[in-house]
């Protein structure tokens, strides 16, 4: 659906140098490969906390601190993301800032409006098939 950063950086700002580039592609992949590795990690952590959740008992000497690792990898990524962004900062210059701005703002509407219609179909459907299964126990 939606194109990959380097694509997108190509889109917003056809006139970088081959420096600037080059710095953001770079800067791209670091980024996704840490993005890889943290999913990983939370993906493993929440697997586990859905196993303690689901077993019997207390289990909060053991949940407890899952659930802080997974809060501190969270906040591990917001920072990243703002490190990201203040490299991208040091790497365009203000015009090329505002470009950039003005385009994510339009992606992030886009986003926004595919969720909506995404949310609006499921509510749909989900009311369909509540009407069938009423439907099936009248039949009955």
């Amino acid at each position: 659906m939606f194109k990959p950063y380097e694509e997108q950086i190509e889109t917003m700002l056809p006139n970088l140098t081959d420096s600037q580039r080059e710095a953001l592609h770079k800067l791209a992949k670091e980024n996704r490969e840490y993005m890889e590795k943290h999913r990983r990690d939370v993906n493993k952590l929440q697997n586990s906390i859905e196993l303690l959740l689901a077993k019997d008992g207390d289990n909060s000497e053991i949940l407890f601190p899952l659930i802080e690792m997974k809060a501190e990898l969270e906040a591990e990524k917001e920072k990243n993301l703002y490190r990201a962004k203040l490299k991208i900062d040091s790497i365009l210059t203000a015009e090329q800032r505002e470009k950039m701005k003005s385009y994510e703002k339009k992606m992030k509407e886009k986003f926004r409006e595919h969720r909506e219609e995404f949310e609006k179909k499921m509510r749909e459907e989900h009311r369909e098939k509540a009407t069938d299964d009423k439907s099936e126990k009248r039949g009955n």
